[in-house]
């Protein structure tokens, strides 16, 4: 009787470890380190200063783009001047063609009624036909000085270009500041001032706290019972006398022989039958300051399946 009530409803395991998101730091810019704010098996909070790369280059970088947008920005209001300065042109030399079309053709009315030379009327006519083409010309180069110009004000793309360049030195100078992505505990930490770090190379790991969970590996004739959602309970040898609780998160869709670097090949004549294990993720949600959990570490496990 005392097996049905107390053994029976529950699936056990001792071949389970703890887990938690492990998070490489890396820096986004390369860069010699000059401080350091944290050392080894230090524990942090989420945004707490790690170290810091020298900013004077990326600071050198943001001043030079700062001044190079500047010197965009009156190469713009130049060439928005060098416009109006094209428009006035344009309007004069139309009043120009215009008068001497009104010229032309009254001399050519004259010559007609042959009050005036053919010559008089040959003049009128190549004086209209140079003011045409001088409008034609100053049309033509207040075109290609809206060309060169673009869109006006901050939306001119030699100003947008200018402007991301800025923002993006902006950014690398807040890059020369590192901070923790999450909560935890600092492992494998061996930075120190001096040293100079490459973009995107792991220098240490924080151990988040934020989710800690327990991979226990089941037997599959265990698994038919269980479900998302059981409740579960842990003890680890660190506090044989402390009892965690434990909720399953999620069962692997395949057992853990899948993964391995070397599967086995089953498909053999002395072919021997080996019960699988399955992993299943059981997230733990009463740890304490008192009771810190180790990753990697050993835990048994009971799931209540029934």
């Amino acid at each position: 009787m005392l097996y049905y009530v107390f053994v029976r409803p529950y699936e056990s395991t001792d071949n389970a470890y703890i887990n938690a998101n492990v998070v490489p730091i890396a820096a986004q810019i390369s860069g010699p380190v000059i401080k350091c704010y944290v050392e080894n098996n230090q524990y942090v909070k989420a945004m707490d200063l790690l170290f810091e790369i020298d900013p004077k280059p990326f600071q050198l970088a943001v001043d030079n783009a700062q001044a190079q947008l500047e010197l965009m920005g009156n190469e713009v209001r130049k060439a928005a001047s060098d416009i109006d300065q094209s428009t006035a042109i344009v309007a004069q030399r139309n009043a120009e063609m215009q008068r001497l079309k009104l010229n032309n053709d009254r001399v050519a009315r004259l010559v007609a009624r042959k009050v005036l030379a053919p010559e008089e009327g040959d003049n009128a006519e190549m004086q209209y036909q140079a003011a045409l083409a001088a409008h034609d010309a100053a049309q033509a180069q207040l075109e290609q000085a809206r060309i060169l110009l673009g869109k006006l004000g901050a939306a001119n793309e030699q100003i947008r270009i200018a402007t991301a360049a800025l923002e993006r030195a902006k950014l690398n100078l807040s890059y020369t500041k590192i901070f923790a992505p999450t909560s935890g505990k600092i492992s494998n930490y061996s930075l120190q001032p001096g040293q100079f770090v490459t973009e995107g190379m792991s220098q240490f790991v924080i151990i988040s706290d934020e989710v800690v969970w327990v991979d226990a590996n089941y037997k599959e004739t265990q698994i038919g019972n269980m479900k998302v959602g059981q409740d579960a309970y842990i003890t680890v040898d660190m506090y044989p006398d402390k009892v965690f609780h434990g909720i399953i998160d999620s069962i692997s869709g395949a057992s853990g022989t899948v993964f391995s670097l070397l599967p086995p090949q089953n498909a053999t004549g002395n072919w021997v039958k080996i019960t699988q294990r399955v992993p299943v993720k059981i997230i733990i949600d009463n740890v304490d300051a008192q009771h810190p959990l180790v990753v990697g570490t050993s835990a048994t496990v009971k799931v209540k399946s029934r």
